[in-house]
């Protein structure tokens, strides 16, 4: 009679053992389906957002990269096509609305016969890419030359828009 206890109490014990089992069993499979069945991620928003963010990147570049260690070698292919020394003070570059270079207080002449306070580049987006500039519009405000030098200044105008690397379409003064 006693064994018979015993066994019918192992045989309790082992049905809880097995019923503890099998609910933790269970649990694990709710947990293991509820961490599958998250949502998946929104690639098309993610590479969006990416794209915006380039564009932002390009953007706002031209207003933090420091320009000024480009500023020797342009005047030493402006002083190249001219054959006269040219100085500029000061140089900008945006690329919205559209790309445009702009220098500030260029002299051009060992005398500084020309003087121009801004010269304004108005580019295309292909013509960043292309081999050949091509620029659309040159701005020239604040232009001051001395009336002896007017046959030079106006050569090396000309000299300036009939360059093949960087065709002029366009000069207004």
């Amino acid at each position: 009679e006693e064994a018979q206890r015993r066994a019918a109490n192992q045989a309790q014990a082992e049905k809880e053992h097995l019923a503890r089992q099998s609910a933790d069993a269970q649990k694990k499979l709710l947990q293991k389906s509820a961490r599958v069945a998250r949502q998946p991620l929104p690639i098309g928003k993610i590479v969006a957002s990416l794209f915006v963010l380039m564009l932002l990147a390009v953007a706002a570049l031209p207003y933090i990269w420091p320009l000024d260690e480009y500023i020797a070698p342009l005047e030493k292919e402006i002083s190249a096509q001219l054959h006269q020394p040219v100085h500029i003070k000061k140089i900008h570059f945006a690329l919205l609305p559209l790309p445009k270079l702009e220098l500030h207080d260029l002299a051009v002449g060992s005398g500084q016969e020309l003087k121009v306070g801004d010269v304004v580049l108005n580019f295309d987006f292909s013509a960043l890419f292309a081999h050949t500039k091509s620029i659309n519009s040159v701005q020239l405000s604040n232009v001051v030359f001395t009336g002896s030098s007017l046959d030079k200044t106006l050569g090396w105008v000309q000299t300036a828009g009939a360059n093949d690397k960087y065709p002029v379409a366009r000069m207004e003064f």
